[in-house]
Protein backbone atom coordinates (compact mmCIF):
# COMPACT_ATOMS: atom_id res chain seq x y z
CA UNK A 1 0.00 0.00 0.00
CA UNK A 2 1.36 3.33 -0.94
CA UNK A 3 0.83 6.63 0.18
CA UNK A 4 -2.32 7.58 -2.36
CA UNK A 5 -3.63 4.44 0.03
CA UNK A 6 -3.18 5.84 3.16
CA UNK A 7 -4.54 9.25 2.01
CA UNK A 8 -7.41 7.71 0.28
CA UNK A 9 -10.56 8.72 2.98
CA UNK A 10 -13.31 6.36 3.30
CA UNK A 11 -17.19 7.39 3.61
CA UNK A 12 -19.49 5.90 5.74
CA UNK A 13 -21.67 2.88 4.39
CA UNK A 14 -24.68 3.65 6.95
CA UNK A 15 -26.56 6.36 8.35
CA UNK A 16 -25.28 5.12 11.50
CA UNK A 17 -21.72 5.82 10.44
CA UNK A 18 -22.50 8.93 9.84
CA UNK A 19 -24.44 9.72 12.80
CA UNK A 20 -21.53 8.07 14.80
CA UNK A 21 -18.90 10.83 13.09
CA UNK A 22 -20.90 13.54 14.21
CA UNK A 23 -21.31 12.33 17.40
CA UNK A 24 -17.23 11.96 17.68
CA UNK A 25 -16.96 15.86 16.72
CA UNK A 26 -19.41 17.29 18.83
CA UNK A 27 -18.34 15.27 21.35
CA UNK A 28 -14.80 16.54 21.09
CA UNK A 29 -15.82 20.60 20.56
CA UNK A 30 -17.39 19.70 23.97
CA UNK A 31 -14.58 18.38 25.79
CA UNK A 32 -12.62 21.02 24.03
CA UNK A 33 -15.04 23.42 25.37
CA UNK A 34 -14.91 22.00 28.72
CA UNK A 35 -11.11 22.55 28.96
CA UNK A 36 -10.94 25.96 27.79
CA UNK A 37 -13.40 27.62 30.30
CA UNK A 38 -17.13 26.50 31.01
CA UNK A 39 -16.78 23.30 31.96
CA UNK A 40 -20.65 23.13 32.82
CA UNK A 41 -21.11 24.26 29.08
CA UNK A 42 -19.05 21.44 27.73
CA UNK A 43 -19.94 18.79 29.83
CA UNK A 44 -23.76 19.90 28.86
CA UNK A 45 -22.84 19.52 25.11
CA UNK A 46 -21.15 15.86 25.57
CA UNK A 47 -24.62 14.45 27.30
CA UNK A 48 -27.33 16.32 24.67
CA UNK A 49 -24.41 14.95 22.03
CA UNK A 50 -24.96 11.24 23.54
CA UNK A 51 -28.41 11.95 24.12
CA UNK A 52 -29.11 12.55 20.53
CA UNK A 53 -26.51 9.43 19.79
CA UNK A 54 -29.20 7.26 21.70
CA UNK A 55 -32.52 8.59 19.82
CA UNK A 56 -30.86 8.11 16.36
CA UNK A 57 -29.73 4.24 17.80
CA UNK A 58 -33.23 3.75 18.61
CA UNK A 59 -34.38 5.29 15.40
CA UNK A 60 -32.33 3.35 13.32
CA UNK A 61 -32.18 -0.48 12.49
CA UNK A 62 -29.62 -2.58 13.21
CA UNK A 63 -28.42 -2.88 9.58
CA UNK A 64 -28.05 0.74 9.36
CA UNK A 65 -26.70 1.27 12.93
CA UNK A 66 -22.90 0.87 11.63
CA UNK A 67 -20.91 2.15 14.73
CA UNK A 68 -23.52 3.04 16.93
CA UNK A 69 -24.56 -0.31 17.01
CA UNK A 70 -22.07 -2.28 19.32
CA UNK A 71 -24.38 -4.48 21.33
CA UNK A 72 -28.24 -5.01 21.11
CA UNK A 73 -30.17 -1.54 20.28
CA UNK A 74 -31.84 -1.81 23.90
CA UNK A 75 -28.52 -2.15 25.56
CA UNK A 76 -26.62 0.63 23.04
CA UNK A 77 -29.73 3.13 23.74
CA UNK A 78 -29.75 2.29 27.67
CA UNK A 79 -25.83 2.92 28.09
CA UNK A 80 -26.00 5.95 26.42
CA UNK A 81 -28.91 7.11 28.26
CA UNK A 82 -27.19 6.31 31.49
CA UNK A 83 -24.13 8.16 30.82
CA UNK A 84 -25.74 10.78 29.23
CA UNK A 85 -28.18 11.73 32.13
CA UNK A 86 -24.94 10.78 34.48
CA UNK A 87 -23.41 13.67 32.64
CA UNK A 88 -25.84 15.71 33.39
CA UNK A 89 -26.62 15.36 36.74
CA UNK A 90 -22.67 16.44 37.62
CA UNK A 91 -23.56 19.88 35.69
CA UNK A 92 -26.43 20.34 37.89
CA UNK A 93 -25.61 18.71 41.29
CA UNK A 94 -22.42 20.02 41.51
CA UNK A 95 -22.14 23.60 43.26
CA UNK A 96 -21.24 27.11 41.71
CA UNK A 97 -17.11 27.21 43.24
CA UNK A 98 -16.74 30.80 43.93
CA UNK A 99 -12.85 31.98 43.48
CA UNK A 100 -10.83 32.92 46.47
Amino acid sequence: MGVRGLLRVQRPEHAGGVVYLLVLAASVLGVVLAAAGPWRAGVSVVAATLLLAALARLRLPQEEAGMLGVRGKLVDVVMLLVVSGSLLLLVVGIPEQLGP
